[in-house]
């Protein structure tokens, strides 16, 4: 029985055996110890004191764990992350909404998490103003989001991350139909123009004007033989040409990632094993753990 148990656990996920730790929790803990909250007994706040979207990530991940748990605690390291730099009437400590950078709207989505659960308005009116940000967002020619002011003309794809998803769950949240619109427009027109069929992967960045010191003059994508491109191109499948109506382009665009995909998925899993093995000769506790 007691064997049973723990290959529910390991298939579930929700470590009822010992001997097989919650591995997320693991490393949101690894965390935790570097940013630390200063309501655990005798220790010292090193919870960061700027907004900046890396923070978002975290407790972005921090989010699922307290979901798939239910363990209030995590829930709590969140909302405290999120007070220090929060104040009372909604304002946000350091952000400049002046410098348009799309970066910063990515801790939304905790805010739009923490109003929803709380209902406290600070984060509702803190939400807001991340709105209101994109409202005025400079734009390309197309509608495409600027990544900063002062990076302008440019698209970068991770600028999906960064604002996308907060958009679309503020529309969700205060029934904002139309933001839904602009969420799927971000992510055509990155298509449009960051697709490189010679590779099957992404650029990091277009610039509409063909005027940045990386940008080809012809295309608007960096040289194809700088070296920083190496780690600036990202690896998720590209859709293929689809004869759809132009109201259903993205269920055309999540149909071929999913045909499209395989090739990637497998390099990603390799690469995953190949940095596990040796992992393993380094971390004990990791020598448990099986390749996939």
């Amino acid at each position: 029985m007691k064997r049973i148990a723990c290959i529910i656990a390991l298939f579930s996920g929700t470590g009822l055996c010992a001997q097989t730790p919650y591995w997320p929790a693991e490393m949101a803990k690894t965390m935790m110890h570097t940013w630390k909250d200063s309501t655990a007994a005798g220790e010292v706040s090193t919870l960061p004191r700027k907004w900046t979207y890396d923070q978002g990530v975290v407790l972005k991940g921090i989010e699922g764990i307290w979901q798939h748990t239910g363990d209030a605690s995590w829930f709590t390291y969140i909302q405290h992350s999120m007070d220090v730099l929060i104040t009372k009437d909604g304002g946000i400590n350091t952000y400049k909404p002046e410098d348009y950078n799309i970066d910063n709207i990515n801790c939304g989505r905790i805010l739009l998490l923490l109003y929803r659960v709380t209902g406290e308005q600070k984060y509702y009116k803190a939400a807001a103003t991340l709105r209101e940000q994109l409202k005025g967002q400079p734009r390309t020619n197309e509608g495409g989001f600027w990544h900063k002011k002062r990076y302008p003309h440019q698209m970068w794809l991770d600028g999906l991350y960064m604002a996308s998803p907060f958009l679309a769950q503020y529309g969700g949240q205060f029934k904002e139909p139309a933001l839904f619109d602009d969420v799927a427009k971000q992510i055509i027109l990155m298509d449009r123009h960051g697709y490189d069929a010679a590779t099957g992967l992404y650029w990091h960045a277009w610039d509409e004007s063909h005027s940045q010191s990386w940008a080809d003059p012809k295309t608007g994508f960096p040289p194809a033989t700088a070296s920083s491109c190496c780690r600036l191109r990202t690896g998720y499948s590209p859709p293929t040409p689809c004869s759809v109506p132009s109201t259903k382009p993205l269920t055309c665009f999540v149909g071929n990632l999913r045909a499209r995909g395989a090739p990637f998925c497998k390099t990603a899993a390799s690469l995953k094993n190949s940095t596990l093995l040796a992992l393993r000769s380094e971390i004990p506790q990791l020598r448990r753990v099986r390749p996939v």
